[in-house]
């Protein structure tokens, strides 16, 4: 596989997980399958390259992608901790490549600002290379 389609597949695959995100509180508590997703097409693309994340899914190594933000991120109002966008994002992106080992780590914690966020950055980000 090319990197280039690699990129393109990642770069679709997360901005799709992340346009469904809304749609995944309809979805029955307990089922972590993907919705369908009646979002516009120009919503669900990333015009950023993830050259590095596309490298790692080409090299067939595993991929951690850490989720920073606050109750949004931590899932306040979802149904179950299974439906948080993180969550969601996961099951989306393994999925969509069902032979990589892809993780989302869910770093969100309710009711933090900016300041707070970056703070933690390190701990929470960083250290997770």
């Amino acid at each position: 596989m090319s990197g280039r389609f690699s990129v393109a597949r990642l770069a679709a695959g997360c901005a799709a997980a992340l346009a469904v995100c809304g749609l995944a509180a309809a979805e029955p508590a307990g089922d972590v399958g993907v919705p369908s997703c009646a979002s516009p097409l120009a919503l669900a693309v990333i015009d950023a390259a993830l050259d590095r994340s596309a490298a790692r899914i080409d090299r067939e190594q595993p991929l951690t992608i850490v989720a920073m933000g606050s109750s949004s991120t931590k899932g306040a109002g979802a149904s179950s901790p299974a439906m948080s966008y993180p969550s969601r994002l996961e099951a989306y992106l393994r999925q969509s490549f069902p032979r990589e080992t892809i993780t989302v780590l869910n770093r969100g914690v309710n009711g933090e600002e900016v300041r707070e966020m970056l703070a933690r950055f390190n701990d929470s980000v960083i250290a997770e290379k």
